[in-house]
């Protein structure tokens, strides 16, 4: 029963790694993250490995939530820790401007059985 609890454990963690957007390290290097909403039991936030601005000092980010859902999105400076940019959005595509060093997308998933995707690009 235990090795059978075990590997029910493993499964999830996998599963919520892969839905949820946890930092593993088969996604250490994905410029895109999501959120489970269905699974209440899984993390409700994801950040994408970090970026470096455009040559012409711009970030691109798209955000993309379940219908009737929102999403808290941030988008943060690696170096100093900084958040750059901010919202609470359902979709958005966006592009930042005045921007010279890595950047992270970040979202947190807000209300109940919302989740969705997001990413972001640079160089």
């Amino acid at each position: 029963m235990h090795n059978i609890l075990k590997q029910a454990g493993i499964v999830l963690a996998v599963s919520g790694a892969v839905l949820a957007g946890t930092a593993t390290a088969a996604q250490a290097t994905s410029r895109s993250c999501s959120v489970n909403g269905y699974n209440p039991l899984l993390p409700n936030t994801c950040q994408t490995a970090s970026v470096g601005a455009y040559s012409n000092h711009t970030v691109k980010i798209s955000v993309g939530a379940y219908a009737g859902c929102k999403f808290d999105y941030k988008v943060r400076d690696i170096a100093n820790n900084k958040v750059v940019n901010s919202g609470r959005v359902e979709t958005l595509s966006k592009t930042i401007s005045g921007v010279y060093s890595f950047y992270r997308l970040e979202l947190s998933r807000v209300g109940r059985g919302c989740g969705g995707v997001g990413s972001i690009e640079g160089v």
